[in-house]
């Protein structure tokens, strides 16, 4: 027989790795910007309607469930060149509706509150599948061992775009006005399909016909592929863990801010602050800290760091619960989450099949995450009624234990994923005689 080639990609190509990385780190620039200009204004409209929080999660969860048929039956149908264009684009003429009825409706009332309602709801739908989609082709563009090396770099990318949305808000929102804010987000968005658009046509200069064909299969293929996979249930479960601390903290914060500020603007600046200072730790971590440790002590130590952190963090939370320290706490937990745990959560797809990738990855970026907001918001409301803000910091430490637990067994499954993995390329590549 003859010998079968290993399966190419371009990244692979030491000569080209630079320059990708490089157009890598500026998508995740602009598209990070793009959502982050965004953010600070939704976040506000959670601490207007603090009452409603737990009904607009809920209904993101069920606009999820809606969408994912659609993304599923697309993603069955279209090639990935095909695919992501058309998502984003879909985005920005959102953006553009968007803007024209906030500059139609400027007083508050009945159709100012449904409006901060869908668009609430839609930046949470955005962000999710947007970012999705940005690393599931990561995850398919780059090599396992290249992830670990690169992943935490392209995150400072991130980071940078993570930072100048909040700065950009700062600066713009009483001079232009929250809703010219959106202008912004549809032209970096543009920005961001030309990156994709580069880095799709390297890829395809040295993949087969394989790789650039739809992805076939049913619109709840990625539904079935996680139940199935216990590597993938085990993703889900750490992702359903690390959503108990985020969740309990958001509802923490949108109460006492709501509390304090009584201004919208200003609780905008005030969610801008925050984005601005847990995204500068970010990037010191990204820099000095995320490449190195997931080389040296592998994706499984990394995981573990901020579910263990988070238990100090709560318990501390607990004895002193104020805003100050809820903002302290969140900066922590942001800062922890995309300088170690996400970098580290993206390298695990980097060995999962290419079908699997993009389906089951979009499902659980958006179905298995909105869904968990979603419980944990209400669970959040069941305990409220008999804990006070300082019980409820308590009642998150049992599950920051469990979610270190799920890190732990996590990483082994991935390296023994990984060998695996490497082993067949091996054989495939050495031919059968």
């Amino acid at each position: 027989m003859p010998e079968l080639p290993h399966p190419p990609n371009i990244a692979a190509d030491s000569r080209h790795e630079n320059r990708h990385l490089v157009i890598s780190m500026l998508f995740a620039f602009v598209l990070m910007t793009a959502y982050s200009l965004l953010k600070p204004l939704r976040d506000e409209v959670a601490s207007h309607h603090e009452e409603a929080i737990s009904w607009l999660w809920s209904g993101t969860f069920l606009a999820m469930l809606a969408v994912v048929p659609l993304f599923g039956w697309a993603s069955s149908r279209y090639s990935r060149r095909q695919l992501v264009p058309v998502v984003y684009r879909f985005f920005l003429v959102n953006l553009l509706i968007f803007y024209l009825l906030q500059l139609r409706l400027t007083e508050e009332g009945p159709a100012r509150t449904s409006l901060d309602f869908v668009f609430y709801v839609w930046v949470s739908v955005f962000n999710l599948f947007a970012l999705s989609l940005f690393w599931s082709f990561l995850a398919d563009f780059f090599r396992s061992d290249q992830g670990r090396r690169l992943f935490g770099r392209v995150m400072m990318g991130a980071t940078l775009g993570a930072i100048s949305g909040p700065l950009l808000v700062r600066v713009l929102v009483e001079w232009l006005g929250a809703a010219h804010l959106l202008i912004i987000s549809m032209v970096l968005l543009e920005v961001a399909l030309w990156c994709f658009r580069y880095l799709d046509r390297s890829f395809d200069r040295s993949s087969n016909t394989e790789e650039r064909r739809a992805l076939g299969g049913r619109i709840w293929d990625g539904a079935r592929t996680v139940f199935h996979s216990p590597y993938l249930r085990q993703i889900c479960l750490y992702l359903l863990l690390f959503l108990v601390s985020g969740g309990f903290l958001y509802r923490l914060k949108a109460t006492f801010a709501k509390e304090i500020f009584e201004d919208r603007e200003a609780r905008i600046a005030f969610f801008a602050n925050i984005e601005i200072a847990s995204n500068t730790l970010t990037l010191l971590l990204q820099f000095f800290v995320t490449g190195q440790l997931l080389q040296r002590r592998g994706v499984g130590f990394t995981l573990m760091i901020m579910p263990i952190a988070t238990m100090f963090a709560f318990g501390a939370l607990g004895a002193v619960t104020s805003l100050t320290t809820i903002a302290i706490a969140d900066i922590l937990r942001r800062a922890g989450n995309y300088a170690l745990a996400k970098p580290a959560r993206e390298v695990l797809f980097t060995v999962v099949p290419r079908e699997q990738k993009y389906k089951s990855k979009s499902f659980i970026d958006t179905v298995i995450y909105r869904g968990g907001d979603s419980g944990v918001s209400w669970m959040y409301d069941l305990f409220e009624r008999a804990l006070n803000p300082s019980g409820l910091a308590y009642m998150v430490v049992p599950f920051a234990g469990l979610w270190a637990l799920s890190g732990y067994r996590l990483g082994r499954g991935f390296q023994h994923t990984e060998d695996k993995s490497e082993t067949t390329d091996e054989s495939v590549g050495a031919g059968t005689p």
